[in-house]
C-alpha cells in the first residue's frame, strides 16, 4: 500500500515538472497610458487586478521607456527602506506552482532605490513573507534587478487574493553611497506570474476506473463502487479533509470548501484509484 502511494506522488511531481506553464497574469506595459495599470496577460479572474505603489512613493507616471515597449515608473523613494513599493494583487485560484518573473531599473541622471526583494501576503490582512531568491540590486539598465521563473512558495497557490510587493530594503540608491532623494525614480516591467493547472495535472494522473457524480458538487455526491470501500477527500494542498467508509452510495460534502478535491478510495482489489472533485 505505501509502495502505491508513493508511486502516485511521484506521477503527481512528474507531471507538474514537465507540464508546460500558463501565465496567470502578467503587466508588461504595451500601451504607455492609464490603461496599464491592469494586466495584459493572463487569465480571466486578474483582468481588473491593478499595479500601484505603496508606502508614500507617488502615482505611477505612464509612458516611460521599459524592455520592448513602455514601463511603469515611480518617484518619492526617499526614506523609504522597508516601507514604499511596488505591489500587486491576484487571484491563483485553480492554479500551483506558481513562478514569478520581474525586471527592475533604476539610475541616470535620477537614482532611485538600489535594493529591493520581492515578498507575498495571502488576502488582505496576512503577513508580508520574503520570497526567497528574489533579492536583487538595481542599475541603469534592465539585466541587473531580474527575477526569472523564482519559485512562488506552495501557501499562495489555489488562492482567491495574494499579494505580491516589491519593497525597498535601505535607503541606499544605485549610485552608492549616495543615498536616495525625492526626484530618484525607479521602473519596473514585465511582471509576470505563472503557474501549472490544478485541473490538467489531476486529469493526466487519474485513473476513471470508478465514478461519482454530480461533479461539480454542493450537497453530496454519489460513488459507484465496491461497498464498504475506505475513501478519503484531500485538498489540492494534501490536507485530509473527510474520510469514511463507503456503505451507501451518497457521501455528504455539504461541509467542504469551493474548490479542487482529490477523492481517493482504497480497497484490496484495485489498490488506490483517485478522481478530481470540484466542490461549488
Amino acid at each position: 500500500m505505501k509502495k502505491i502511494i508513493i508511486i502516485l506522488a511521484m506521477l503527481v511531481i512528474t507531471v507538474s515538472y514537465i507540464k508546460a506553464q500558463d501565465t496567470i497574469v502578467g503587466w508588461t506595459f504595451p500601451t504607455g497610458t492609464s490603461t496599464d495599470v491592469h494586466p495584459d496577460l493572463g487569465i480571466t479572474l486578474n483582468d481588473s487586478m491593478t499595479i500601484i505603489t505603496n508606502g508614500g512613493a507617488s502615482a505611477i507616471n505612464w509612458g516611460k521607456f521599459g524592455v520592448t515597449t513602455y514601463a511603469a515608473q515611480a518617484t518619492g523613494w526617499d526614506s523609504g527602506a522597508n516601507v514604499k513599493c511596488w505591489q500587486v494583487e491576484i487571484n491563483t485560484t485553480g492554479y500551483q506552482d506558481l513562478k514569478l518573473n520581474s525586471l527592475q531599473e533604476s539610475g541616470g541622471s535620477y537614482p532611485g532605490p538600489r535594493d529591493f526583494k520581492a515578498q507575498y501576503e495571502i488576502g488582505t490582512s496576512g503577513t508580508w513573507t520574503d520570497i526567497p531568491g528574489t533579492t536583487v540590486m538595481t542599475a541603469n539598465n534592465w539585466t541587473s534587478a531580474v527575477i526569472s521563473n523564482v519559485a512562488i512558495p506552495t501557501t499562495c497557490n489555489n488562492q482567491a487574493s495574494v499579494s505580491f510587493r516589491w519593497i525597498m530594503t535601505n535607503d541606499t540608491s544605485s549610485t552608492p553611497p549616495a543615498l536616495v532623494v525625492s526626484t530618484g525614480n525607479s521602473k519596473i516591467d514585465n511582471i509576470i506570474i505563472t503557474g501549472t493547472s490544478i485541473s490538467s495535472i489531476i486529469n493526466e494522473i487519474l485513473p476513471e476506473t470508478f465514478s461519482l457524480y454530480p461533479n461539480p458538487a454542493k450537497e453530496s455526491i454519489t460513488v459507484n463502487c465496491a461497498m464498504n470501500t475506505l475513501y478519503e477527500i484531500i485538498s489540492v494542498d494534501g490536507e485530509l479533509v473527510k474520510k469514511g467508509i463507503v456503505n451507501k452510495q451518497e457521501i455528504d460534502v455539504s461541509g467542504l470548501s469551493k474548490g479542487v478535491y482529490l477523492f481517493k478510495i482504497i480497497n484490496n482489489e484495485n489498490g488506490i484509484l483517485v478522481k478530481k472533485l470540484l466542490i461549488q
